[in-house]
């Protein structure tokens, strides 16, 4: 019996197994990138990781998230963390493009109706100005991480890196949805993405005001902020 090491945890190997016993693969058949018996695979290994990430950047906001505990919580060292995303901010940018439109949440879902729908202009711009806003408060929790982040980014290169990259797929994720919509689809490239950065933007301050002061900062009221906003970035 010995020990095999491997980057993300430590598995118990037997020797004993002979490569010509009943049963055994030989490591030239053997499938080029399955994982060892008993070891994680990759794809697991990084689930689990922005899952515990997650959770802990939901608790404790982006500064107060400390990558030890992440890599306690998965169960794996912390070398597994920065062996499968690089950084903090790395890690950080991962999760919140999952939680915008991976398996944590389709933020942009209550969009799709509308924009396939809309009869005319009119009705376009009031569907984005409540669809959007529905958008923001099932999110002001990581709108609120995301504002944290980006408060820190011009004190840290590795973060503004991150924010950079962060705001860039965002972007690029609104304007893949906006652009389903015919009324849309003929807008040249700057429109859209002034509209695509416009509305986040604007979103991202709206989900921090709803927070601080939700007495004035009411659905209805950032409903018709909203639409006022979408309706003049909409030319």
């Amino acid at each position: 019996m010995q020990t095999a090491t491997h980057p993300d945890l430590t598995v118990e190997t037997d020797n004993t197994t002979r490569d010509d016993a009943p049963g055994a693969v030989s490591p030239a058949d053997a499938p080029a990138h399955a994982p060892l018996p008993g070891r994680p695979s990759h794809d697991s290994v990084r689930a689990k990781i922005l899952e515990a990430a997650a959770a802990n950047f939901e608790e404790f906001g982006y500064a107060g998230t400390n990558l030890r505990k992440i890599a306690s919580d998965a169960g794996f060292t912390k070398g597994a963390v920065y062996s499968n995303f690089g950084s903090k901010p790395d890690l950080f940018c991962q999760v919140a493009t999952e939680r915008m439109s991976g398996a944590g949440a389709d933020v942009f879902a209550s969009l799709t109706p509308v924009l396939a729908t809309a009869a005319d202009r009119h009705e376009l711009v009031e569907g984005l100005g409540r669809a959007l806003t529905q958008s923001l408060l099932g999110y002001t929790a990581w709108e609120l991480i995301i504002a944290e982040f980006r408060g820190l980014a011009p004190t840290d290169p590795q973060v503004a890196a991150g924010y950079a990259a962060l705001s860039r797929e965002r972007i690029d994720r609104l304007i893949e949805l906006l652009v389903t919509s015919p009324l849309l689809a003929e807008l040249a490239d700057p429109d859209l993405r002034s509209l695509a950065a416009g509305a986040l933007g604007l979103l991202n301050v709206m989900a921090v005001d709803h927070i601080a002061a939700p007495e004035v900062y009411t659905e209805d009221f950032i409903t018709e902020i909203v639409t006022h906003a979408v309706e003049g970035l909409i030319r």
